[in-house]
């Protein structure tokens, strides 16, 4: 049913101040036989439409053109397919890249809450995360892709690497296992500003969203503890604990 709204997404990003070299709709099969005729308008303008064999579900955004594309030297930047993002919504992830090129660039970061309990370590609840505040890069800050997202050639390498195993551990949490993995990958994600940016959603492709599913239903417990492991908590605890001694 988003296919009778995607079109406005696409707008958005087509009317920005910066435009992508190529626009990427990524469906699953099979393809309707007849697009929508807002789609339809976009892809006559240039939109490209790439069939995914897989049932990837959020992973969608991602996964099949780093398949079609794995030696790729573009920057990848992804985009929901609900939201209307503003004009230099694109231009901004570029200057932040450009300042930046090793970094995940996001408009929206948590900051991941952990602890250490009789000295095992620990993730609180996702729903007891804290916005990001700051721009400096930390594995600390958790991307969230709703707000759209950078990713450099190294951390597309690294997705490349690590397949389709997220079907295993986090298959309707996208934002987890691509933070896992830059964790794991030695990339730093960075927020272009202090504040983490929220944009209009079309209100009409909400009846069924993975914000209720991973967040009101607290999924996104389940599938962070399936994916991170002890290993990835002392890491975080330790990084947490020196960022707290650098703030006081």
């Amino acid at each position: 049913e988003r296919l009778e709204t995607v079109h406005l997404t696409i707008q958005s990003i087509a009317q920005g101040t910066v435009r992508p070299s190529r626009l990427v709709l990524a469906l699953d099969s099979p393809l309707p036989d007849e697009l929508p005729q807002g789609l339809q308008r976009m892809v006559d303008r240039g939109v490209e439409i790439v069939e995914s064999a897989g049932r990837y579900g959020p992973h969608t955004k991602y996964y099949p053109y780093l398949c079609a594309n794995p030696e790729s030297q573009e920057r990848l930047v992804t985009a929901d397919d609900d939201v209307i993002y503003p004009r230099t919504w694109l231009e901004d992830l570029r200057a932040a890249s450009d300042r930046h090129p090793g970094d995940i660039i996001a408009h929206r970061c948590h900051r991941i809450g952990v602890t250490s309990v009789a000295g095992r370590p620990e993730i609180r609840p996702y729903n007891s995360w804290e916005p990001c505040r700051t721009t400096e890069p930390s594995h600390l800050n958790f991307l969230t892709g709703v707000s759209g997202v950078l990713y450099p050639v190294g951390m597309q390498r690294a997705l490349v690497r690590e397949g389709e195993r997220f079907q295993d551990v986090s298959p309707k949490a996208d934002d987890v296992w691509l933070n896992w993995v830059a964790t794991r990958a030695g990339v730093r994600v960075r927020q272009v500003r202090s504040a983490p940016q929220n944009y209009s959603t079309v209100m009409s492709t909400q009846k069924v969203s993975l914000l209720s599913f991973n967040v009101e239903s607290n999924e996104n417990d389940a599938q962070i503890g399936s994916t991170f492991d002890e290993t990835d908590l002392h890491y975080l605890v330790q990084l947490s604990l020196t960022a707290k001694k650098v703030d006081e």
